[in-house]
């Protein structure tokens, strides 16, 4: 009997403890590159960063990219940009990138697959998850990257 509710306890803390994340909850992530390097979010606390998941195929993930690439350039190490790639032929693709990505595969964290790319979620400088963009084949701007950069920014200094 204290086996059945052992398993039970841990089974349930498990679903809890896994819980898909979402906005307002701090993000749990971190990722093996394609690089060969971990990257952890813990370790990026008091930036900025975005996780993005996107695919070779996908057009809107390719101009988002061109936007994500700019806002890496200018903003450099004030901003942290992480790429999730679903598919096998991304790393190709990234290794032309100006930030870091790795294989979905390779991630463990509380965000899960996102339903539909390009996805960025943006994780402000305690962790948290502050916004989702996740329309369908839809790409975030790079106007619209900027905007939510500063408000975030502003969010985390009061």
């Amino acid at each position: 009997m204290q086996k059945i509710i052992f398993f039970l306890t841990l089974f349930f803390c498990a679903q809890t403890c896994l819980a898909a994340a979402k906005i307002g909850d701090k993000a749990q992530f971190k990722i093996q590159t394609f690089g060969g390097k971990e990257f952890n979010l813990k370790q990026h606390r008091q930036k900025i960063v975005i996780i993005n998941f996107w695919a070779s195929w996908c057009s809107a993930c390719r101009k988002e990219i061109l936007a994500l690439q700019k806002i890496k350039q200018d903003y450099g190490q004030g901003i942290e940009i992480i790429g999730v790639a679903l598919d096998k032929n991304a790393k190709n693709l990234a290794k032309n990138l100006n930030y870091e990505n790795g294989a979905i595969e390779n991630m463990v964290s509380n965000i899960d697959e996102p339903e539909s790319i390009p996805a960025p979620y943006f994780i402000d400088k305690n962790g948290k998850i502050v916004a989702i963009f996740d329309d369908e084949n839809i790409a975030v701007t790079e106007e619209i990257l900027r905007e939510k950069i500063l408000e975030i920014g502003e969010k985390t200094l009061k």
